[in-house]
């Protein structure tokens, strides 16, 4: 059995410190149940989260499973194939540009609109 735990930079407007604590009741209830643990609280570059930072683009869908196999590997699995050999790709210049430049409009579109509920959410508590 293999536990998951969840990004610390979790979704906009951020969970904040809720996912710390998620983090921790998956950790101590996969230690009760004998479980492997697979650490994702530091997974969150830009080429593996989506601008929701929520979802794994699947560059991050990769990453996931590499993680999960070298678990898996260290608790004696044999691995016959790595995900990322399975992929095969090329980038020019203008399509990084394009890459980043769409990145940086839709995190600025969520930040924005978690910025916006969270100043809402504090005005309507008053």
């Amino acid at each position: 059995m293999l536990a998951v735990t969840a990004p610390l930079d979790l979704g906009r407007p951020r969970a904040g410190a809720k996912v710390a604590e998620l983090n921790a009741v998956i950790a101590r209830v996969a230690q009760d149940q004998d479980a492997l643990l697979l650490d994702l609280s530091d997974l969150g570059a830009r080429n593996l989260v989506m601008a929701d930072h929520v979802h794994p683009t699947a560059f991050g869908q990769i990453a996931i499973a590499e993680r999960a196999l070298d678990v898996l590997e260290r608790d004696g699995m044999r691995v016959a194939v790595r995900p990322s050999s399975l992929v095969s790709y090329e980038i020019s210049r203008w399509q990084r540009l394009r890459g980043d430049l769409t990145y940086t409009y839709r995190h600025l579109k969520v930040s924005l609109r978690a910025a916006a509920i969270v100043a809402w959410f504090r005005l309507s508590r008053r």
